[in-house]
């Protein structure tokens, strides 16, 4: 099939429901394979993503279907005091009978034209660690990229709230402090003082917490928790429900675990523990964000509450995201699903900004 057979398309608004039907059926690397559905609308979900989205397909002429589909968006992130606008490419998708070089050669001619029209100082890709296609526009040596470089794995670990409602904390002088007594200026300096030394840290406006919009759609003070030792903020983070925009749901389980699946969930009933979802079923679930700390046992600690929270909401997962070289979360209980993503810096003119990064700080939970 020649490369005139494929064609690339801006998605707008009215267009969006081919895309989002598409990438619903294509489910994370991982044993068990996940889906985001971005519901009832496509766009309003993309705000907690980025700002500036744009939507593209590569469309196969011959057939007039989606062959492979791209995300971009802008955020503004702190890199040691300084503040940039950071560029992210995400949802890199591709059928498995359409990878192959020319749909890739269409990306890469995207993307290039979008790291020099899109005012963006860099940019980062999230690609799921099983996609080949999509980490080789970043690894390979031909893929002509300006500067690549990279930064690591994430990995995005769900986990038992019942089991870590029950996490041991050494911890002895903690006082724990709703968000909702602070004001959104109060908290957000908190997060900043919890993260000074870190890079990639976002860009936050009170008015964003305060309404709960834009890039922290759906989230307020009231999702807040704090912990202080001697009055002193030691920890942080939000439990952020987005299931009303965005939900991750199960679209294929190994074999064994179909086969098992009946029973298992008849243990977990009979325990009133959370079962596994059918097929194609939304999982309710907290997502960690706004989180920092000095105290490691102090965030364990409020990690152990919001285990507490979901397990009364009866909510089945709890999701943290961290880089899988941190080994502050060793401790943790065995997750029910997890899948990694490779993340990949994009220089647009040089490579200084990716000198400057240090310990990264990206909450990959709203990407």
């Amino acid at each position: 099939m020649s490369s005139s057979n494929y064609i690339l398309q801006e998605i707008l608004p009215d267009q969006v429901a081919e895309v989002a039907h598409f990438l619903e059926n294509l489910p994370s690397g991982g044993k068990i394979g996940l889906n985001l559905y971005r519901r009832p609308s496509f766009f309003d979900a993309l705000e907690v993503e980025g700002t500036q989205s744009e939507v593209w397909a590569v469309r196969e002429t011959q057939s007039n279907t989606i062959a492979g589909v791209v995300l971009f968006h802008t955020k503004k992130v702190h890199i040691q005091g300084q503040e940039y606008l950071m560029g992210i490419v995400g949802s890199l998708r591709v059928l498995p009978e359409h990878r192959g070089g020319r749909t890739m050669r269409l990306f890469l001619k995207l993307l290039k034209d979008w790291l020099h029209r899109s005012g963006i100082h860099f940019a980062i890709s999230s690609v799921f660690s099983d996609n080949k296609e999509g980490n080789a526009l970043f690894e390979h040596e031909g893929s002509y990229l300006p500067i690549r470089r990279k930064l690591g794995i994430y990995r995005t670990a769900f986990y038992n709230p019942r089991y870590l409602s029950r996490l041991k904390s050494e911890v002895t002088d903690i006082e724990i402090v709703p968000g909702s007594q602070y004001t959104t200026e109060q908290l957000l300096d908190i997060f900043y003082t919890l993260n000074h030394g870190h890079d990639l840290v976002p860009a936050y406006h009170p008015q964003q917490l305060k309404h709960g919009t834009e890039l922290l759609k759906g989230i307020n003070t009231e999702h807040a928790w704090v912990a202080r030792s001697s009055g002193k903020a030691v920890a942080m983070l939000c439990l952020w429900n987005q299931s009303a925009f965005r939900a991750w749901q199960v679209q294929a389980y190994p074999a064994a675990l179909r086969i098992l699946r009946t029973p298992i969930n008849l243990m977990a009933n009979a325990q009133k523990m959370p079962t596994l979802p059918g097929m194609h079923n939304a999982i309710e679930y907290g997502q960690i964000a706004l989180a920092g700390y000095s105290d490691v046992q102090a965030f364990l600690h409020l990690l152990k509450l919001s285990g507490q929270l979901a397990t009364r909401k009866k909510w089945h997962s709890i999701a943290l995201g961290s880089f899988t070289h941190a080994s502050d979360f060793e401790t943790l209980p065995r997750k029910q699903y997890s899948f990694h993503n490779n993340i990949y810096f994009i220089g647009v003119h040089n490579d200084d900004i990716y000198r400057k990064l240090r310990h990264l700080y990206l909450e990959l939970g709203s990407l």
